[in-house]
């Protein structure tokens, strides 16, 4: 009877050290819990403060997490959750979607696509989502509206294109000179009026004010340190040596342009170069 009395004791004494156990272990899954339920807020919090459309679909491209930006291009709903991507409306139309998202998953790489319509343009990425262990599970999608930098672009290569024409169709030599690296993009017809060949991505500055006529060279440099310094237009008459013996007297006037971002590397300043007739003015 003591014996049993003892096996009882011991089987007791076992299950209460099986309950702390358990007692234990219940408590470390609820800080877990909680501390997974903190991550899950945060990751909440992050996602919805971007104003941004973003969009997660596992690898049979089905939404398992989107942000409240996503409903200006795509129909989402709270219910939404588990829906084939490809079943959803967009308010746009997203050429090759369901490819590029394959495509990304299967190659475990990048995708990005400017997105350009009538009123409104965007920048759609598709990046791989990788779990803990680095393996791709599916796809983040994500549209930036570039729709004010996408205008620009397009007036400035307008402009750009209205200025090479410009540049095909005159009679004056047209100087394009980039400040910090002191490159400078010369028309054939301003190669022409120095009386050289050259290549001319290579032509520089320095090059340009070695075929100045030595009594103009500083008046030059300085006038174009004014220019630079004072916000003014650039507007000079000099001399260009041709070769050892012809020399031909310009009219030089110009303007800067481009914005100053501190470093100068993005001023630049244009050019127009006028041979012989001094007193003739560009329209």
């Amino acid at each position: 009877m003591q014996t049993v009395v003892e096996e009882l004791e011991t089987s007791n004494e076992e299950l209460q050290s099986t309950n702390e156990e358990l007692q234990s272990s219940n408590e470390e899954l609820e800080t877990a819990n909680e501390e997974l339920q903190s991550t899950n807020e945060d990751l909440n919090n992050i996602k919805e403060s971007i104003d941004y459309p973003i969009l997660v679909v596992n690898k049979e491209l089905k939404i398992t997490r989107f942000n409240k930006a996503s409903t200006d291009l795509f129909a989402l709903a709270d219910d939404t959750h588990g829906e084939a991507l490809t079943n959803v409306v967009t308010c746009i139309d997203i050429p090759h979607l369901r490819q590029d998202v394959e495509t990304v998953i299967k190659k475990q790489a990048s995708h990005a696509h400017q997105l350009d319509f009538e009123e409104v343009s965007y920048l759609e990425r598709i990046t791989p989502y990788r779990n803990e262990s680095g393996r791709v599970d599916g796809a983040i999608l994500t549209y930036v509206n570039n729709t004010t930098e996408r205008k620009a672009q397009v007036k400035l290569a307008e402009s750009e294109s209205r200025f090479q024409l410009a540049v095909a169709g005159s009679s004056s030599g047209i100087w394009d000179l980039h400040i910090k690296s002191g490159r400078m993009y010369c028309s054939a017809i301003m190669f022409k009026i120095m009386g050289i060949r050259v290549d001319n991505e290579k032509y520089t500055l320095k090059q340009f004010e070695r075929r100045i006529h030595p009594d103009d060279v500083q008046s030059f440099k300085a006038y174009y340190e004014k220019h630079l310094s004072d916000h003014e237009d650039f507007n000079m008459e000099f001399r260009l040596k041709k070769d050892r013996v012809a020399m031909s007297g310009l009219k030089c006037v110009g303007k800067r342009y481009g914005m100053r971002t501190g470093m100068r590397a993005a001023w630049q300043d244009h050019l127009m170069i006028f041979p012989n007739g001094w007193t003739h003015k560009s329209s």
